[in-house]
């Protein structure tokens, strides 16, 4: 999977999800890499298909770079998504180096 690039200019990003238990609720742990300091941020649109997720100031302010994404949707298996935060140099098209957390290994 290509890394997801969020723009600090941007309210809001979209992700294309499985919800397989048709939750109406999700959350997106947003952990950078090689840093021990996680944001969590509730879900502000959900559908079967597709949940949203609005940013603020912590998103905002924090450095850019590569940062582990984590959604979690109650009964689903979570879903691990590479994100860059700010500039857009070098994100490549490859995972690698964006996953730390071993519950991410051979994650969706």
């Amino acid at each position: 999977m290509r890394p997801i690039h969020i723009n600090k200019k941007v309210a809001k990003t979209t992700f294309q999800i499985d919800n397989c238990g048709n939750a109406t609720e999700a959350t997106i742990e947003i952990t950078r890499v090689g840093g021990s300091d996680t944001i969590v941020y509730p879900s502000l649109e959900m559908t079967a298909d597709k949940v949203t997720f609005m940013w603020d100031d912590a998103l905002y302010k924090a450095r850019s770079g590569r940062y582990q994404g984590i959604i979690r949707i109650e009964g689903c298996q979570p879903f691990c998504v590479p994100l860059h935060l700010g500039c857009k140099c070098n994100i490549g098209s490859s995972e690698n180096g964006y996953f730390t957390s071993s519950e991410c290994l051979g994650c969706k």
